[in-house]
């Protein structure tokens, strides 16, 4: 599709998701009915996401390869994190746009498709998971592909200005590396941020089931005169205390983890923001290029902050993998206190929890190992990319 079709897949999707939610609450009944608006959300949010829009209007950069149409994108200042396959630009906080090559030869074209931003997606799972919000998700998928749509007629399809076609090869590399340097120590300090409230959030589900296994425990071995009150609110204690302490011990390290990355990702903002027009650092601020070397040196650090943000980074495996660890401490549970009474459930509860903590470990696995391969794409690229603008600014001073 072009991107001229936009208006008529939004008018599909919600004419397609209204009657669906209208559908279900005729023809069903009893508690389906109150799932009629989670249906037609979930029709309007796959339609939005799954369109993809060949651009109208092919120009200089609309015919690029992805990573040519990256580094531009870069040079304009825009906010790019090229993956495998596609190239995405962040649009909001929210929202994001997906670039992919449509074609090939001389007739290839960018094609663009709505997306999010890790807190778009969890902000919109979320809505699903708490069915009752579910035409939230379905109002921000909409808004998406209004965002998209409205970037690819301003910043693909509209012609570079006279600046961005004569702007020094040298510069552009600059721009291009500040831009990068920026976005990952951002990254770095909301991956921070998440990795504390992760902890929080893990400790949280760890204090639940320890809490359930104090509770049981207690009410198994205490003699009935002990009040029941008494064994669920030491159990109560215990869910509560976890993750208090924990928020409270790692809490001052965390937040001077993000206060540092924020730190550096504003004066990468700043020198970015200053080299766009050109001008000179001011007196007390540091270079571009020891900005750069400063970045160069603390990568390894921001991309372990990368790493760990799990839940952030990737929410819907995360999601998976903390729903899993749940299902495996309660069906474990079960089974130890089945083997008391009756065997054969218990060992079927057993064995239940080993197929879940083995569906934990290979979603982990999986999610590791394509965390490396893209920690390795983004520290080679980053390499290279600081290593060519180094050449450059040597050439050029040879040149003087």
């Amino acid at each position: 599709m072009e991107s001229k079709h936009v208006w008529t897949v939004m008018a599909i999707a919600i004419i397609a998701g209204i009657s669906s939610a209208l559908m279900v609450w005729w023809l069903a009944s009893g508690v389906i009915q109150l799932y009629c608006a989670l249906i037609g959300s979930i029709i309007i949010f796959g339609i939005v996401f799954l369109s993809k829009f060949r651009l109208a209007k092919v120009t200089r950069l609309g015919r690029s390869s992805l990573p040519i149409a990256a580094n531009e994108l870069r040079t304009r200042g825009y906010w790019v994190e090229e993956k495998e396959g596609h190239v995405n630009i962040r649009l909001t906080r929210w929202f994001s746009i997906d670039l992919v090559d449509q074609g090939s030869g001389p007739g290839r074209a960018l094609a663009y498709k709505a997306s999010a931003t890790n807190d778009g997606w969890i902000i919109m799972m979320l809505s699903f998971f708490i069915w009752i919000l579910a035409p939230l998700a379905a109002v921000l998928a909409l808004y998406s592909i209004y965002l998209a749509k409205r970037f690819a007629d301003a910043a693909l399809i509209s012609e570079p200005s006279v600046s961005e076609i004569t702007m020094d090869p040298t510069r552009a590399k600059l721009i291009e590396t500040l831009s990068e340097a920026r976005q990952l120590a951002d990254e770095a300090m909301r991956s921070a941020r998440s990795n504390h409230q992760d902890l929080v959030a893990i400790m949280a589900v760890i204090g639940l089931v320890v809490g359930m296994a104090v509770y049981f425990v207690l009410f198994l071995m205490l003699p009935p005169s002990v009040s029941p009150l008494l064994t669920l609110g030491i159990g109560i204690l215990v869910a509560i205390l976890l993750p208090l302490g924990t928020s409270l011990i790692a809490g001052q390290k965390a937040r001077e983890e993000v206060r540092q990355r924020r730190k550096w990702a504003d004066k990468l903002d700043k020198a970015l923001a200053r080299e766009m027009v050109g001008k000179w650092p001011g007196d007390g601020e540091e270079s571009s290029m020891e900005l750069l070397f400063g970045a160069y040196d603390r990568l390894p650090d921001w991309m372990g902050d990368r790493k760990r943000a799990g839940m952030y980074r990737s929410p819907g495996t995360w999601m998976l993998i903390v729903f899993s660890i749940i299902f495996t401490g309660v069906t474990m549970l079960i089974g130890c206190v089945a083997l008391l009474f009756d065997p054969i459930v218990g060992i079927a509860s057993l064995l239940v929890s080993v197929l879940l903590l083995a569906t934990c470990y290979y979603l982990y696995r999986s999610w590791k190992r394509e965390e490396d391969e893209e920690e390795a794409s983004i520290m080679l690229r980053f390499s290279s990319r600081f290593d060519s603008l180094q050449k450059a600014i040597e050439t050029r001073l040879r040149e003087l």
